[in-house]
């Protein structure tokens, strides 16, 4: 077998216009260069240079969200649009991230171009399970893990962003989100409007403890509205949680208890309303689908921003079929119906026919390049 030398192949590839010693005497050098100016780089500097990174983050979803009640507190409502949230995060070092982005969101058949649009910043500090952000919160579609009760299921598509303060913490048995909503800060054109939640969750084998809550404050009297005086709301409670995961056709079961509280005040002269309640649920997942019943009886129970029909002081229970996918490529497909027992009894259902049927199909994506 005939062997060529290293000067004859790169004398061959290039033509012969660089003679390989030259060429390797051209790369010693760049390495002396290099290792001089990182040499003389302090050690954090240099780790800054190697670790950092831009991404581009996006989530889009198409929602469908259908109600029929006919009761004192809500009515039939039929929601259709989409939302996307884009983003481009720099990431100078390996704890700090930087985002800058845009949020738009369309319900259909709204006559202005666009139900919402806001500019989206965030300032994160991420060391491995802690994570301490300015701007934009992290928001899922679970809505922090709060119960429809505190954070109505409409959450998740109107506002889809939260901007404040937020400490997050997600350990292997213990989880902690802490978070402050600015909606709105106080001027002439509007009042003062902030929120504050907690959810700590600790797990231990097949069982979950849970503590929560949700509070709400309209400020700002001299721009409120005539009439509206300075307002709050707190509402919280704890839960457990009993799961079990099985392989084959029925997959999952489980139950949960919730015992919750709450306090209003319609501005400082009115008294406060202190009321009550408790939430049962159990659930069976049968190939691939959840099937959930729910009971609630309570007393004077208030949530400004959860479910009005938590208010009721009648029971009221729900029956719901629903199921959760997550395709290849980062789609997920989630949809379900609910009847709605508000109320009423069951015999009194075919004269009162509530229900919610929701479809909600999305995509999210995160793309780092160096």
């Amino acid at each position: 077998m005939k062997t060529i030398s290293k000067a004859s192949f790169f004398n061959a590839s290039t033509g012969g216009a660089v003679p390989w010693r030259r060429a390797k005497r051209h790369i010693e050098m760049w390495v002396i260069i290099w290792s001089a100016c990182t040499h003389a780089l302090p050690n954090d500097t240099v780790h800054a240079i190697r670790d950092s990174a831009i991404a581009l983050t996006a989530e889009m979803s198409a929602y469908l969200y259908n109600t029929e009640y006919d009761n004192e507190l809500r009515e039939g409502l039929t929601t259709i649009g989409s939302y996307v949230n884009a983003r481009c995060v720099f990431r100078p070092t390996r704890e700090c991230r930087f985002s800058l982005g845009a949020h738009g969101r369309k319900n259909f058949g709204d006559e202005d171009f666009f139900t919402d649009v806001r500019p989206l910043f965030r300032a994160q500090y991420r060391r491995g399970i802690y994570a301490f952000t300015l701007g934009e919160l992290m928001f899922t579609r679970e809505r922090h893990f709060l119960p429809d009760a505190l954070l109505r299921e409409e959450y998740t598509y109107d506002p889809a962003v939260e901007e404040g303060i937020e400490f997050f913490f997600d350990g292997r048995r213990v989880h902690q989100d802490l978070w402050i909503r600015y909606a709105a800060e106080n001027t002439w054109r509007h009042r003062e409007h902030i929120s504050a939640g907690n959810f700590t969750r600790v797990t231990v084998g097949p069982v979950v403890m849970s503590a929560m809550a949700y509070a709400d404050h309209y400020g700002g009297q001299m721009c409120a509205p005539l009439g509206d005086p300075v307002r709050w709301n707190i509402a919280g409670g704890a839960a457990i949680t009993v799961r079990f995961d099985f392989e084959g056709t029925v997959n999952e079961t489980g139950a949960q208890q919730y015992i919750l509280a709450s306090y209003a005040k319609d501005g400082p002269e009115s008294p406060h309303d202190n009321g009550w309640g408790s939430l049962s649920r159990v659930w069976i997942g049968v190939a691939g689908f959840v099937c959930r019943f729910g009971y609630f009886q309570g007393h004077d129970f208030i949530a400004w921003e959860g479910n009005p029909l938590y208010r009721l002081q009648r029971p009221y229970y729900n029956i719901e079929v629903s199921r959760k996918m997550n395709l290849s490529g980062g789609v997920f497909l989630e949809f379900g119906g609910r009847l709605e027992f508000a109320g009423i009894d069951i015999a009194e259902y075919p004269g009162n026919c509530e229900n919610v049927v929701w479809v909600n199909m999305g995509w999210s994506v995160e793309r780092y390049a160096r």
